[in-house]
């Protein structure tokens, strides 16, 4: 036989960019301040516990009558360290967050106008290439 194999590599620790304190953008649109993070008894791995900004979240800091952070009920949710993106300090003033979404959601709707339109031209050009 040949050399043995080499010893694997040692498992590296999840790395977890975000910190207790935070302040975070989750499941997409959703911001908040990171208040938990590390291993749950709800379920294996590390976990990261968000108060967010709005009552749009599933608990107040506390899963199957354990407590892992407070936040107002209905703001807390937790996210995989993968799902928390810190957001950049310039847009995590909180006021600048809400103007920030707002602007967004009108640009949405803008867009989705926008698009409606070129779809129709483009098929009024299908049908009349058609027809030529």
């Amino acid at each position: 036989g040949g050399p043995p194999p080499p010893p694997p590599p040692p498992a590296a620790a999840p790395v977890v960019a975000v910190a207790a304190g935070d302040r975070v953008r989750v499941l997409k649109s959703k911001t908040g301040t990171v208040r938990f993070v590390g291993e749950t008894a709800f379920s294996s791995g590390v976990w990261v516990g968000v108060a967010l900004d709005a009552a749009d979240g599933k608990h107040d800091g506390s899963v199957n009558g354990r407590r892992y952070f407070d936040c107002g009920a209905g703001r807390g949710v937790f996210v995989r360290p993968s799902q928390a993106a810190a957001l950049d300090a310039a847009c995590a003033t909180d006021h600048a967050v809400p103007l920030a979404a707002a602007l967004c959601h009108e640009h949405k709707h803008l867009l989705k106008d926008l698009m409606r339109t070129v779809e129709a031209q483009l098929r009024d050009v299908g049908a009349f290439e058609r027809a030529a």
